[in-house]
């Protein structure tokens, strides 16, 4: 009795469809473009123009860990440079209310009419009691 389970067990199982690699295909993910400034470096973000965090001004975001009644926001100027000439500066604010304002200013300069950018967000989080230094702070900005 348990061969004729093990035997159909096993028949059973190789009988079972199998996933095509196109089918395999069809099922992935596009994989986002990722952008991260920092105010070390510039980075190229196409189109010639190269983009980096001129200054960071201020971060009042709520630290992990912490109740707080408002969730607060990050402000930094961004610089856009073309051929080695400053193009724009820009103040932004992160906050949950300014990611439409901020997604049309990025998109002048990254990506293409074929992509969108669907995520602006601050990095590191901010944690109670800890410092995050003024060169650690990243923009991620991310597109499909």
């Amino acid at each position: 009795m348990k061969t004729i389970f093990i035997f159909l067990t096993v028949f059973l199982s190789q009988c079972a469809p199998k996933q095509t690699e196109n089918a395999m295909a069809e099922n992935t993910v596009e994989v986002s473009d990722t952008i991260l400034l920092n105010t070390k470096e510039f980075v190229t973000i196409g189109n010639g123009y190269e983009m980096k965090i001129s200054k960071f001004v201020s971060d009042s975001r709520c630290p992990e860990g912490v109740n707080c009644v408002w969730i607060g926001q990050v402000e930094m100027n961004v610089a856009v440079y073309k051929s080695k000439k400053l193009v724009e500066e820009k103040l932004i604010l992160i906050t949950s209310t300014t990611f439409e304002e901020n997604k049309k200013w990025f998109a002048k300069y990254i990506f293409g009419d074929n992509k969108s950018i669907t995520s602006i967000e601050v990095k590191p989080n901010r944690v109670k009691d800890i410092e995050i230094k003024e060169n650690e702070y990243l923009l991620e900005i991310l597109s499909k």
